[in-house]
């Protein structure tokens, strides 16, 4: 009789695993934590991440800030790579999984060649490993934007790039004060700078632009006059930190101005 009950109680235990097992949520094509607007500001972000590892890169290879500088890159590649981490589990399975699959793989050499002691002689190499992943980047934020298709998710984009731009403009800019000063760098600057202004515009000719978005606009043109007015010093003439100020201040008002716009994404997705 007592060997009955044990067996009885087995039993039970084993149907009740079994039905433990069962209740366990199987993870879906969306484990991130990411919201769809969310997605798309973070995806966004990653292209910011790219230049901000190589604008660091660019200061400690010329002792610009460098203690400060060694911590931005660190924290970038760390971001990156959290990032990257769940925008993997975030498009598992949907049409942008191919475009997230062609970041994760052009990552890793770049990751390897950007975390090295910067060398001058190495930039051009850095810059060649950047350039498919950047394009990588923006094909993904494409992806999702597209997906989404809210006029808005369009405007996250928008702004998230000027993110990615002003540590573009101050990446060049350095590299151009490290002593690389080719014809080429010179024309990515210029076309960065012109990128910059273009976006600003088209984000204030945005008739989803409110009044609150249009203040943060305003403040973030007025960091970006400034800097527009350091690159018009005399050719030759380079003041570096100057220039790794002035872009850390217009990044912070770009963050802030998409921030707005992914809320308003997410307001209006719900």
């Amino acid at each position: 009789m007592a060997i009955g009950k044990t067996r009885l109680a087995l039993y039970a235990l084993y149907a009740l695993s079994l039905v433990c097992m069962l209740l366990v949520p199987v993870a879906s094509a969306n484990d991130s934590g990411l919201s769809d607007a969310e997605a798309v500001n973070v995806a966004g972000r990653q292209r910011m991440l790219i230049q901000r590892m190589v604008l660091s890169y660019a200061e400690i290879g010329q002792g610009v800030d460098t203690a400060n500088a060694r911590e931005r890159r660190e924290n970038a590649v760390a971001r990156f790579q959290d990032q990257l981490t769940a925008l993997e589990a975030y498009t598992r399975g949907s049409d942008a999984a191919e475009a997230f699959a062609r970041v994760a793989e052009r990552w890793a050499p770049f990751r390897v060649a950007v975390t090295a002691e910067p060398k001058a002689a190495a930039v051009q190499r850095l810059l060649e490993l950047e350039a498919p992943l950047l394009a990588s980047a923006e094909a993904l934020v494409k992806a999702l934007e597209e997906a989404h298709g809210h006029a808005l998710a369009h405007l996250v984009n928008v702004s998230g790039r000027q993110r990615m731009l002003s540590q573009r403009v101050a990446k060049y800019y350095l590299i151009e004060a490290w002593g690389t000063r080719t014809e080429a760098i010179r024309e990515a600057l210029e076309t960065a700078t012109a990128e910059f202004r273009a976006g600003l515009e088209e984000l204030l000719d945005a008739p989803q632009t409110d009044p609150e978005l249009r203040e943060q606009l305003r403040r973030l043109d007025d960091g970006w006059y400034a800097f527009e007015k350091m690159l018009a010093l005399e050719e030759g003439e380079y003041a570096p930190l100057l220039a790794t100020t002035l872009a850390e201040r217009i990044l912070d008002s770009a963050e802030k101005v998409t921030a707005l716009y992914a809320q308003r994404l997410e307001g209006a997705s719900s």
